[in-house]
């Protein structure tokens, strides 16, 4: 099967690479609250430590807002 073939090519070619792939862009989370930043890896590394749903944050950053404030506390700003 044409398919099992190719993927089985993918995996071998994943696993022989040299150089690690991108984890992704980083990004500081600040807390205007507490006046508390972090930062992270990348922003699912992010979303993550703080337990928010991927999918609401990433369409927030995409579309950003007016106030710029996630869940009028948090500042997420990303550095890549």
């Amino acid at each position: 099967d044409l398919r099992v073939t190719s993927l089985v090519g993918l995996r071998l070619a994943a696993l022989a690479r040299l150089k690690p792939n991108n984890p992704g862009h980083p990004a500081i989370i600040t807390d205007t609250l507490t006046n508390t930043s972090a930062s992270y890896t990348s922003i699912r590394e992010g979303i993550t430590a703080m337990g928010w749903d991927q999918p609401n944050t990433m369409r927030f950053l995409r579309n950003g807002t007016r106030s710029g404030l996630y869940l009028k506390r948090y500042t997420i700003v990303v550095t890549a």
